[in-house]
């Protein structure tokens, strides 16, 4: 009786990071915040199942235009705790403080939806402090920013909203840390020394995030891989039929 065995694939696990330039020209504002924020959820998490698995063999991928961005908003983060100097990003101006809270409606309800651009069932819902924030302002069918409720809130309310948002977008290996496990306690009035805090916290993701794959890296159990600047043509290295 003969068995013949299963022929063996040979399978490569690419993660993709990638996030297009969202700059307003080279030194302006970022008009969107993903860069940033899937640093602290997604890079960062990914470096801790890494780190948690050693045996787990993988190519990570990222392209230019995320790095300078992820450099950029690391170097931000570090200035602004050493000099109060200004983001080049509206919502971290808002929750650090260095622009005050709007007055104008119109204003005030960009920072509401700003701060709903997230997995609901997972990331808002999962915390009633921070469902019960945006409870207080939509309408009743949670689909629109109500108004004349938002009129009757006050600065702090945004405060914390944006607070809560950047709280929610951290990482799970994140969400461990005592520090963070202490804001995610502490609810309600988020104080100046409070919001520091977090900004503290997001610094430091940013500020290991490149040596911890250049450690995994040279332990030989992910290889780096990189793409062109702006990435758009890989699809057509890999088919020319893709056009």
């Amino acid at each position: 009786m003969t068995t013949t065995s299963s022929p063996h694939i040979n399978l490569v696990l690419c993660w993709h990071m990638h996030q297009p330039w969202y700059r307003e020209s080279q030194d302006g504002d970022y008009c969107l915040p993903w860069v940033y924020l899937h640093a602290l959820k997604d890079y960062v998490d990914m470096a801790a199942h890494l780190e948690a698995h050693p045996k787990m063999r993988c190519v990570v991928n990222f392209t230019p235009v995320l790095l300078e961005q992820l450099d950029d908003y690391g170097q931000q983060f570090k200035r602004h705790l050493k000099t109060a100097s200004r983001f080049s990003d509206p919502l971290l101006n808002l929750l650090a403080g260095v622009e005050p809270i709007p007055s104008d409606a119109t204003e005030r309800v960009e920072i509401v939806r700003a701060c709903r651009r997230a997995h609901a069932p997972l990331m808002i819902d999962v915390y009633p402090r921070f469902r019960s924030l945006f409870d207080m302002v939509m309408s009743f069918d949670g689909k629109q920013v109500d108004e004349d409720r938002l009129a009757y809130m006050n600065e702090q309310f945004f405060l914390d909203l944006l607070a809560w948002y950047h709280i929610a977008w951290l990482g799970h290996s994140l969400k461990q840390l005592p520090r963070v496990k202490a804001l995610l306690e502490h609810e309600t009035v988020f104080d100046p020394a409070t919001r520091r805090e977090l900004l503290q916290i997001m610094w430091e993701a940013f500020d290991g995030l490149f040596e911890r794959y250049r450690k995994l890296a040279q332990s030989g159990q992910i290889e780096l891989s990189m793409t062109p600047y702006g990435h758009p043509i890989v699809p057509l290295l890999i088919d020319l039929d893709s056009m």
